[in-house]
């Protein structure tokens, strides 16, 4: 009885020791999958620096085009204040001209006026005044030409300041995200690294608890079984006692040696007191060891829960 009682401790305890492996395995893949999580989000967030350096690269082509645009205008306008200087210049050398020609003309008309009619004709005076309306006419289109110029000079110093102060925004707004997403990706770094040391260190916990409760299952195993053996061991030397103390009892009813049979008797009876008294206490030993085992495998549940509530 006692035997078979052994036999269903191992059957159970196999069955605990595969439950507890499984456990082991779901939890070092829950491990795993942390790990890939992160270096997953880890991946992303590079992409995602490359995809900003990318942009980048091509708002610095959009700025050069721009630098080369505002050369050009900036060689248009010295073209213009160039063009705008010699026509201010010919403006200026033209009208102590038609000043002098409108007094000119005045003194002509006035002396057309009081001398006499026969030496001023009608078409010379035509042709005087053609010319002063003609050069009145250049004088006026070169004042216009010098306001188009200035509008435009206008203009053109209006889309500088634009495109200057959108070139400092997108610089500023590309640094920011640079500098968010250099940020970002050093503390997912950081925060990987971590998770892989605590992987690492879980593993190698749950490997050592493992070797350890192994060896003492073992231990408790080979124990089990010497244990099992000196109680086989016992129960047939009882057994053989109680042959003896049968075969003693019947010599017993031969007076001629009664008196060596009960001697005899009473130290087999001693002997068997001892022997029960030793396998009562292997008996204990064997239980107490039973309950270590059980008290090892809740133990190692209950790791094996904390460290599951960690990870998820």
């Amino acid at each position: 009885m006692i035997v078979k009682e052994e036999v269903e401790f191992d059957a159970n305890d196999i069955l605990t020791v595969k439950s507890r492996l499984n456990e082991q395995s779901k939890l070092i893949m829950l491990l795993k999958e942390s790990a890939d999580k992160e270096m997953m989000q880890a991946r992303e967030y590079e992409i995602r620096l490359a995809q900003e350096e990318d942009k980048s690269f091509e708002l610095q082509q959009e700025i050069e085009q721009l630098r080369m645009r505002l050369t050009t205008s900036q060689t248009r306008i010295g073209t213009l204040s160039q063009t705008v200087d010699s026509l201010y210049k010919e403006l200026n050398a033209t009208k102590p001209v038609q000043f002098e020609a409108e007094v000119q003309c005045q003194l002509e008309l006035m002396k057309k006026q009081t001398a006499d009619k026969q030496f001023n004709t009608e078409l010379e005076w035509r042709e005087e005044l053609r010319e002063y309306s003609e050069l009145k006419e250049k004088c006026e289109q070169f004042h216009t030409i010098c306001q188009q110029v200035q509008a435009e000079n206008t203009k053109l110093q209006e889309s500088l300041d634009k495109v200057l102060f959108e070139e400092r925004e997108n610089t500023m707004r590309f640094q920011q995200t640079v500098n968010k997403l250099h940020l970002e990706k050093e503390q997912l770094q950081t925060r990987l690294e971590r998770l892989q040391q605590e992987s690492e260190l879980t593993d190698e916990k749950c490997s050592k608890e493992n070797a350890r409760l192994q060896r003492e299952m073992w231990t408790a195993r080979l124990h089990q079984e010497e244990l099992e053996s000196t109680v086989q061991k016992l129960e047939r030397q009882n057994t053989a006692m109680k042959e003896e103390l049968w075969k003693l009892n019947e010599l017993r009813k031969t007076e001629k040696d009664q008196f060596n049979v009960d001697k005899q008797v009473r130290r087999l009876t001693n002997q068997l007191n001892e022997v029960r008294d030793e396998y009562s206490k292997l008996q204990q030993e064997f239980n107490a060891y039973k309950r270590h085992a059980k008290d090892l495998l809740e133990a190692e549940k209950t790791l094996n829960r904390k460290l599951r509530q960690t990870f998820h």
